[in-house]
C-alpha cells in the first residue's frame, strides 16, 4: 500500500472556498425565496379557484411574509456590505495619489475589515434561517392540507 500525500490547502484557498460557497448559498436563498413566494401564490389560487374550505390565513401569510423578508434581507446583506467594503477599496485613491501603479496596488495587502465580515455572516445565518423556517411552514401547511387527497 503506498503511502498517500495529504492534500495541502492554504489558508487563502480555503478563504476563496468560503466566499464562493457562501455566495452560492446566497444565490440559492434568493431564488428558492423567490419560489417560495410563487408555490404561495399557486397555492392561494388552488384554494380560490376550487372552493376548498382550509384555512389559508395565518400560516400561508407568515410563510409568505418571510420569503419577502428572506429577499429583503438579502438585499440589505449585499448592500450593506458593497458599501462597507468600498469604504475600504477607497482607500486605494490615497496610495495612487502617492504614485503606486493600479497593478501594485492590487498587491498591497491590507487589514480585513472584521465589522464587514462579522455583518456579513450574521446576514448570511439569519436570510438562511428565516428561508428554512419559511419552507417549514409551507411544508407542514401543504402536508396538513392534501394529505386527505
Amino acid at each position: 500500500m503506498k503511502n498517500k500525500v495529504p492534500f495541502k490547502i492554504t489558508f487563502g484557498d480555503i478563504e476563496d472556498m468560503i466566499n464562493y460557497y457562501s455566495g452560492k448559498a446566497s444565490e440559492y436563498c434568493h431564488q428558492l425565496g423567490i419560489a417560495g413566494i410563487v408555490i404561495i401564490w399557486v397555492l392561494k389560487s388552488y384554494f380560490k379557484n376550487n372552493g376548498k374550505a382550509c384555512e389559508y390565513g395565518n400560516s400561508l401569510q407568515l410563510a409568505l411574509l418571510l420569503f419577502v423578508l428572506t429577499i429583503t434581507v438579502s438585499l440589505v446583506h449585499y448592500a450593506l456590505i458593497a458599501i462597507i467594503v468600498n469604504h475600504d477599496y477607497n482607500k486605494k485613491a490615497d496610495l495612487q495619489k502617492e504614485g503606486i501603479s493600479t497593478k501594485e496596488l492590487r498587491d498591497i495587502e491590507t487589514e480585513e475589515n472584521k465589522f464587514a465580515d462579522v455583518l456579513s455572516w450574521i446576514f448570511f445565518y439569519s436570510k438562511l434561517s428565516i428561508l428554512v423556517i419559511a419552507y417549514i411552514i409551507t411544508i407542514v401547511f401543504v402536508i396538513s392540507n392534501f394529505s386527505s387527497i
